[in-house]
């Protein structure tokens, strides 16, 4: 695939899958814990309270 790219395009990774990997698991794991703060951040609440007040609405009707 790399040398696909390669010939087709004279595309080279700079860096090895391995170390790519790392630091984008790195990178979404400070993303999923809140220190690296979303770019967008949803303004909504989570979709687990906003389901979660339907559902108990819905469970008091019945």
């Amino acid at each position: 695939m790399i040398s696909t790219a390669e010939r087709l395009l004279g595309w080279r990774p700079q860096i090895s899958l391995r170390k790519g990997l790392e630091a984008t698991i790195a990178y979404f794991a400070l993303e999923v814990a809140g220190r690296g703060g979303p770019s967008h951040p949803d303004k909504r609440p989570p979709a687990s309270r906003r389901t979660g007040r339907a559902q108990l609405a819905l469970a008091r009707s019945q």
